[in-house]
């Protein structure tokens, strides 16, 4: 398996010489065959080697706290710099990760909270996915996490999946975007949103059409490049170019009369 994701001698070495190889590769596979890119891969099998050095899976449980502690004690996150570090989305992405890997071993403690919102449809769907869908913990939890955010805005008043409409929906992907959500990133929270709202149809659990309703926002092909330079851009253009046309004034003048002298 590592052999397909690294090639140099040492680093190869240090996946394979890691604690908890069979796991490791077990789990790395199930990522593979769920569709996860080759550089998504790594950084998987990055996490997995970090967590596996730290966190001690055959004498009891390990908490979400265990899985924070390991990351944040990695070397990169100390080493890192300023803006790294504040960089929340990378760390909950290997934490996900993590959590994803360890419950997939069977030995992740989850931490005891009051029970949220739709905990019973969302434990369903999450089956639904592993059992009948064939997909991959990572893909699930995240799926089953995005559902949790969901249901975690909706007023208390809405305590059934029946009273639920698409404006709320619609909200709930506005107030990401408003947060800085990408394009990107909105479409995969309205694909998660479809794939729980089209289970809850085939369950009766909501009002029908409620899926085939939620829109995700258009993705442009050349979207991450700029449509054009910024307004202080082409002042600067500008300014240069005058200052260009202004010198080479003389220039002409003199060119020209060098001219009419010959003639």
């Amino acid at each position: 398996m590592f052999e397909t994701l690294f090639t140099r001698p040492t680093i190869l070495a240090r996946y394979r010489e890691g604690p908890l190889l069979k796991a490791r590769k077990l789990f790395l596979k199930q990522c593979e065959r769920s569709g996860y890119s080759r550089s998504m891969l790594q950084k998987i099998a990055w996490v997995l080697l970090s967590i596996a050095h730290r966190i001690d899976i055959d004498h009891g449980t390990v908490t979400t706290r265990d899985i924070e502690l390991a990351i944040d004690t990695r070397m990169r996150f100390k080493r890192s710099s300023e803006r790294e570090q504040n960089s929340q989305g990378s760390r909950q992405l290997f934490i996900h990760i993590a959590k994803a890997w360890v419950r997939s071993l069977g030995c992740f403690e989850a931490p005891r909270e009051v029970e949220r919102p739709f905990t019973a449809q969302i434990a369903a769907f999450a089956q639904h996915l592993y059992e009948e869908r064939g997909l991959s913990p990572v893909t699930v939890s995240t799926r089953c996490e995005r559902m949790a955010w969901f249901f975690d805005s909706l007023p208390p008043n809405k305590n059934s999946l029946h009273m639920i409409s698409i404006a709320d929906l619609d909200a709930f992907i506005e107030a990401k975007g408003n947060t800085g959500w990408t394009r990107s990133s909105l479409s995969s929270l309205a694909s998660s949103l479809r794939s729980f709202f089209r289970y809850a149809e085939s369950q009766g659990w909501c009002n029908p059409g409620i899926a085939t309703a939620i829109e995700s926002p258009l993705l442009y092909t050349r979207e991450g490049l700029p449509k054009g330079p910024n307004w202080e851009d082409v002042q600067r253009l500008m300014a240069f170019k005058t200052i260009m046309v202004f010198f080479q004034w003389p220039i002409c003048l003199f060119r020209n009369k060098e001219v009419l002298i010959e003639h």
